[in-house]
């Protein structure tokens, strides 16, 4: 039997972390029919919080965010979970922030803007 990964995905809870609205809504639409659960949060603190709070098994965040970013978030997170699946999206797309995510253990590393068909091939 084939793993059927849209089935999987509606059994997944993500936290996304993201700072812009705007962008944030733009995911909620993207992913209200295709993912269980989505927590979403504007900053790296508020997605600390919510990452203890629910435990999801993905989770989805920028890197420039206001009182902490996702680097740090990620950092923190990594001491509590090495192993949980962490997609980076930025606008940044310098060497410097791909080795911090790359030293992070981030599963993916996307540039913004994102097409839905980029987010569903991981």
């Amino acid at each position: 039997m084939a793993f059927n990964f849209l089935k999987a995905l509606k059994e997944c809870s993500i936290l996304y972390c993201e700072d812009r609205e705007d962008v944030r809504k733009t995911f909620a639409l993207i992913l209200k029919d295709k993912v269980g659960s989505v927590s979403y949060c504007e900053d790296g603190a508020s997605g600390l919080k919510s990452y203890y709070a629910n435990k999801p098994d993905l989770i989805i965040t920028d890197i420039e965010m206001p009182n902490m970013d996702g680097l740090e978030m990620i950092s923190e997170i990594r001491k509590d979970d090495a192993d949980i699946p962490i997609i980076v999206t930025t606008l940044r797309g310098d060497q410097d922030c791909l080795l911090k995510s790359i030293d992070l253990g981030v599963s993916n590393f996307l540039i913004k803007p994102i097409r839905k068909q980029t987010l569903f091939r991981w």
